[in-house]
């Protein structure tokens, strides 16, 4: 089952992280205390040391408190020879962090978001989705499986799948500048064709290629959105995972109208996706219907977004996977199996 994380999960790992990296440091404190004698005498002499220069500062004796902690310095600096003596790092009993910038809380002492928190939201995000693979990359783009042949507009589909593999690796250098502070305005585009003609292809390939950069974005099957739509209510999480779906950079929504569809449904994706329009946000939306399609399924409301917001992309011509079967088969009639190697 896909999940999405909430802010009491990501707060949850960190306390994790904390933890893990505080027993660690126990371990070697208690490692060098059992080994070396003068240490563990050392750590005895400093925690009494601590308590007595305590109760003189409740006392409000700060004259017998500085000499107690000076002493306490002087145990310090010989903590800090015992370690150089055993060839060990300066800072081997120190508290260690995965993130020395927030001390691994995900915030800043101002309240802001640290770089670590938004790098696991991006991670989180393409970790807990479906994408079609490592093969789906723009390089990959096989030009050869589209007929050359001029349609009635003088244009093959080879020339269209040209353009469209062009615009979305130009989109993909948008979306990074746009990620990276560029005053750039979004864009949305759906995509539909009959199945087989290569939408869920081209997705796959912006997705890889945004997961490289480390931006962030979500790409999600449209069934799979339903799924997430029922899990925030069974979990009683209140919408955690629309409000992420709502809140995300990027939606690379795909197979819209393979959905098992309700009125309920069909309201929460209306509202998920004119919301992401009200604040700017960018879209790819695939789906199986044409138009027409989209205006007899879903209500107006919704049909008028994807038609007057969005660029159509048009995915046309025969099934590519029954094209890519039959070439297969061909390379293997080409070269047929070594009959002598007993495989």
């Amino acid at each position: 089952m896909m999940t999405m994380k909430t802010d009491y999960e990501t707060q949850q790992q960190y306390l994790k992280i904390r933890e893990d990296h505080e027993r660690e440091q126990k371990r070697r404190t208690d490692e060098l205390r059992e080994h070396i004698k003068e240490y563990d005498d050392l750590c005895f002499k400093r925690s009494e040391l601590y308590a007595q220069a305590m109760k003189a500062g409740f006392d409000g004796n700060i004259e017998h408190k500085t000499e107690l902690l000076e002493q306490v310095a002087g145990l310090d600096f010989r903590e800090t020879e015992i370690l150089r003596e055993q060839k060990l790092p300066a800072d081997w009993l120190s508290l260690h962090y995965s993130c020395s910038k927030c001390r691994d809380r995900g915030y800043l002492p101002d309240g802001s978001r640290c770089v670590c928190l938004d790098k696991m939201i991006r991670e989180a995000s393409v970790a807990n989705y479906t994408m079609q693979g490592p093969e789906s990359v723009f390089s990959d783009y096989d030009l050869s499986l589209f007929s050359d042949t001029p349609a009635k507009n003088g244009i093959s589909h080879r020339d269209r799948a040209k353009k469209r593999c062009d615009l979305f690796e130009k989109f993909c250098t948008s979306y990074e500048q746009y990620c990276a502070g560029g005053s750039i305005k979004c864009e949305n585009y759906l995509f539909f064709g009959k199945p087989g003609t290569g939408k869920t292809f081209l997705s796959s390939c912006i997705a890889n290629r945004l997961s490289e950069a480390e931006v962030p974005f979500i790409y999600i099957s449209a069934p799979k959105l339903v799924e997430l739509i029922f899990e925030d209510i069974r979990g009683s999480r209140e919408g955690t995972s629309m409000k992420q779906l709502k809140e995300i950079p990027l939606l690379i929504l795909d197979d819209l109208g393979t959905e098992s569809s309700s009125e309920f449904v069909t309201k929460q994706i209306t509202e998920l996706i004119s919301e992401r329009l009200q604040h700017d946000c960018w879209n790819i939306i695939s789906s199986n219907l044409n138009m027409n399609d989209i205006r007899k399924t879903y209500p107006e409301r919704l049909a008028s977004r994807l038609t007057e917001s969005f660029i159509p992309v048009i995915f046309e011509g025969p099934d590519l996977r029954t094209i890519i079967h039959r070439k297969k088969l061909e390379g293997t009639k080409q070269h047929p199996p070594d009959q002598t190697s007993g495989k």
